[in-house]
């Protein structure tokens, strides 16, 4: 694998692990990925190099041609590599979405803190309110985060 395939992976693992994770074979990917954008960078480079006249000097010809080289890799990593806000964003909706499927009923979950809340059989028993007030803690925190996550997803989606 090529250095702009080992780029690419390390950026989409770290901003979309969720994208790879639904790559069959990552290895494959980012290696074909990475030889992509080292042809883009060569077909860009001689491009950019064939609109500018050679200069005689030596530093110059070498400087420009180093820059000429960058701004390829550039326009290639950004069109096939980094991934915009919005790609971001979908992994980032698409998480919550499964972690908000995996966490109870934010309407039952209301119910149970409210009952939780009103009915304080026994206020004699130190225990039992012990267990109450940490069994509504955890919902609590639960509906916290169901809150929290239910802001992350658009409506509609």
């Amino acid at each position: 694998m090529n250095r702009y395939g080992m780029l690419a992976r390390e950026h989409w693992t770290k901003h979309a692990p969720s994208r790879v994770a639904q790559l069959e074979n990552p290895d494959e990917y980012f290696e074909s990925l990475g030889e992509q954008v080292a042809e883009r960078v060569e077909t860009l480079a001689r491009l950019l190099e064939d609109e500018h006249s050679p200069s005689p000097d030596y530093l110059n010809q070498v400087g420009r041609l180093n820059a000429i080289r960058r701004q390829a890799e550039e326009v290639a990593l950004n069109d096939l590599v980094w991934l915009t806000f919005d790609q971001v964003e979908y992994d980032e909706v698409e998480a919550a979405s499964q972690e908000l499927g995996e966490l109870p009923d934010r309407a039952e979950l209301e119910r149970q803190i409210r009952y939780l809340q009103e009915d304080q059989s026994d206020p004699d028993s130190a225990l039992l309110t012990a267990v109450y007030e940490e069994r509504l803690a955890q919902m609590q925190q639960a509906l916290a985060r169901i809150v929290e996550l239910e802001a992350k997803i658009p409506e509609g989606y």
